[in-house]
């Protein structure tokens, strides 16, 4: 744990604050393998999926604006889809999907 405290302020010492230190930085290298922190930094992308529950056809959108005008609608149509609860009636259904990179 002192290990990790001394690293931290080498960082801030040296660049103001830990999250300006480049990636390549030996000492921030140095605390995310005795912290963990490497592997628990990887990206998390959402992607915004619109079902058809009917043929079961898919389809992601990077934004609910993305996917509310391929559908000829405004953003809120997607919310919409997303707050209604799974009714056979609708055509569409909506989910949102955590992808780590």
């Amino acid at each position: 744990m002192d290990a990790t405290i001394k690293l931290v302020q080498q960082l801030e010492a040296k660049y103001g604050s830990v999250t300006n230190a480049p990636d390549d930085d030996p000492i921030l290298k140095k605390l995310y393998s005795i912290t963990g922190a490497a592997d628990s930094e990887k990206k998390t992308e959402r992607v915004y999926v619109v079902i058809n529950q009917k043929t079961g056809q898919k389809w992601g959108f990077k934004s609910q604006g993305a996917a509310g005008k391929y559908f000829h609608h405004d953003k809120s149509w997607f919310y919409g889809l997303l707050q209604a609860k799974a009714n056979p009636k609708r055509k569409y259904r909506a989910e949102i999907l955590e992808v780590i990179e």
